[in-house]
């Protein structure tokens, strides 16, 4: 991280477990080492990037992603011989206070927005196409998301 300061390269966080509050402290560290460094405050730049999936109500959003996800994560637990987690252990992680964004357009948008309140990030990447999920299903999830546009929740579109 303190090399990027010194170049005043952005941070970019690539989340895939843990609680949205453990991720701020590494939000909090990059803006201090910036502001420490002697840049402008206002061009500390934080992308966020998570594994998810939109539908039309929560309920769907979570039924599809679990099952491609745990395909993803069973094929490349048996790689190294480990055993596959449970759906269970998997699904905990959609919930409000993790990492993994599934719902509907609402339930993303209040999940970015609390992750934005937290962090203060300027780009929120949504990573959606894991485990073979079909064409189809994630190209539907990004109309379903394309259909607010960025200003939403008061982000750039860049």
């Amino acid at each position: 991280m303190h090399r990027a300061v010194e170049w005043g390269l952005p941070k970019f966080l690539g989340i895939l477990g843990g609680t949205p509050e453990h991720w701020v402290q590494y939000g909090h560290a990059y803006r201090t080492a910036w502001a420490q460094a002697g840049h402008p405050a206002e061009r500390a730049d934080i992308a966020v990037a998570v594994h998810g999936f939109v539908a039309e109500s929560g309920t769907q959003a979570r039924s599809t992603y679990l099952e491609y996800e745990h395909r993803m994560v069973a094929e490349s637990s048996a790689e190294p011989g480990r055993p596959a987690p449970s759906r269970a252990d998997g699904a905990e992680a959609y919930g409000p206070d993790g990492m993994v964004f599934v719902g509907s357009p609402d339930e993303i948008a209040d999940r970015i927005l609390h992750l934005y309140g937290l962090l203060g990030h300027t780009r929120q990447i949504l990573q959606m196409d894991v485990g073979g999920m079909p064409r189809r299903d994630f190209l539907r999830a990004i109309e379903l998301r394309a259909a607010r546009p960025p200003t939403w929740i008061g982000l750039s579109s860049s």
